[in-house]
């Protein structure tokens, strides 16, 4: 049912004459105290089905979960500890594949059971700390 919801606030708000936000921010609507709640539209996807949650200042975990009829997410240009991370997890077969790259040249690859959880360390580059 959540993903149905999802589905078709996703295809009415993007593919419609709308910004896919919830509230359009002041002075659209003149209700400017829900324009932050927008962000919650994207969360959906980077901690729902990727369930990404901060570790450390190098860590990230990842507990992917795809809804039964995807096959892939894919999401790009991501900014973890300062440099702009690409993610995609992919079913393969009863597992799921978890991929990253980094703008200076990480790259992670893995096959993980559905459900599981990940660390990953991922190096700052330089200047960054």
């Amino acid at each position: 049912l959540a993903m149905q919801k999802i589905r078709h606030y996703s295809t009415q708000r993007l593919l419609g004459n709308h910004v896919p936000y919830a509230i359009e921010a002041y002075p659209e609507n003149d209700q400017r105290h829900l324009s932050a709640e927008s962000a919650l539209y994207c969360r959906i996807f980077i901690e729902g089905l990727l369930g990404v949650e901060p570790v450390s200042l190098s860590q990230i975990s990842f507990t992917p979960s795809l809804p039964s009829d995807w096959d892939h997410i894919k999401m790009r240009s991501l900014y973890l500890f300062g440099q702009e991370v690409d993610v995609a997890v992919t079913r393969h077969r009863k597992r799921l594949r978890v991929e990253l790259s980094t703008e200076s040249g990480f790259t992670f690859d893995r096959k993980i059971t559905p459900g599981e959880s990940i660390t990953i360390d991922i190096p700052h580059t330089a200047g960054i700390r």
